[in-house]
């Protein structure tokens, strides 16, 4: 019994350490990717390609204007199509949604030729009697009418201006007072929002989230870039004020531009131009920046009050 136990003790501890492993090679091992592109006036191509573990898991994206996109998934050097097998699937299902609504289409035909002049005839005897009723209801209404304005004919129509101005201006009223309601919770929401984005707490919280997001970008971001890009607009304004821009980004995202070459046109509208950036993501170093926002006390507090 006892050589039972230390087996089954053996057995649960190296499949924990197995577990343990593995989850740490999902942490700590990065995953790379390269992503490469190129623009021109008659064409473009997109490609995207990932692996970890050594290529141990590859993916592999490719675009391009002529052709149709591909995606590939490989595990250890073998191709699993998991994409074609999706794409297959989403045929066959049309092809059969199509064979069926034929098949229900000839049935119902077949089903409802013998049923036509029975529906016909009976439409025909309920028209006729809808009509005759309406002939009756439209001859009483006007004998009720002659009997009224005959009696009462012009005090009858002095009421009914009355009541019409009275319940106008009721509805007058009544709007009035629905539109200064609404003015009145809009500006109480207002005054709540005001009051939640100054607190003291909103600005801890949106300083903490700033600062963390910012962190999280710089290591998802590529680390090597180069380019060489051709752009321009019409309105040689604009292409100024672009130029600015991409400027600004690459100072506040710490972008090295000597690999970078950007060739602005102020005469005409061109972009072309080709890219290839590469960098990696550790999912150990995402789960702690994630964590970290979501056990802030600032962060978690306006969460749970809030949304």
């Amino acid at each position: 019994m006892v050589h039972i136990l230390l087996l089954i003790l053996k057995i649960i501890g190296i499949t924990l350490l197995v577990v343990l492993g593995i989850l740490l090679l999902i942490l700590l091992f990065p995953v790379t990717y390269k992503i490469s592109g190129q623009l021109n006036e008659k064409d473009y191509s997109l490609k995207i390609k990932a692996g970890w573990l050594f290529s141990l898991l590859h993916f592999s994206l490719n675009v391009e204007k002529k052709q149709d996109m591909k995606m590939k998934f490989r595990i250890l050097g073998i191709p699993v199509n998991i994409f074609n097998r999706e794409k297959k699937q989403k045929k066959k299902t049309k092809k059969h949604k199509k064979e069926e609504k034929k098949g229900m289409t000839s049935e119902k035909v077949a089903d409802e030729l013998p049923k036509k002049n029975i529906t016909e005839n009976k439409r025909i005897t309920d028209d006729e009697k809808q009509e005759n009723a309406n002939i009756r209801k439209e001859e009483i209404s006007l004998k009720e009418e002659k009997k009224e304005s005959s009696d009462n004919g012009f005090l009858n129509k002095i009421k009914k201006l009355f009541l019409r101005i009275k319940n106008t201006i009721k509805r007058i009223i009544a709007n009035i007072k629905k539109t200064a309601n609404n003015i009145h919770g809009m500006i109480d929401k207002v005054r709540h929002f005001k009051k939640v984005i100054t607190s003291s707490v909103t600005k801890k919280a949106y300083r903490y989230a700033k600062n963390i997001l910012k962190k999280l970008f710089k290591h998802i971001m590529p680390g090597k870039i180069k380019a060489d890009i051709n752009f321009g607009f019409e309105e040689p304004d604009l292409t100024g004020k672009t130029l600015g821009y991409i400027a600004v980004a690459a100072s506040a995202f710490n972008v090295n531009m000597k690999r970078i070459n950007i060739v602005p046109d102020f005469e005409k509208s061109v972009l072309k131009g080709r890219i290839c950036m590469k960098g990696h993501i550790v999912a150990g170093i995402v789960l702690i920046y994630l964590l970290k926002l979501y056990f802030n006390k600032e962060i978690h507090y306006l969460v749970k009050k809030y949304l």
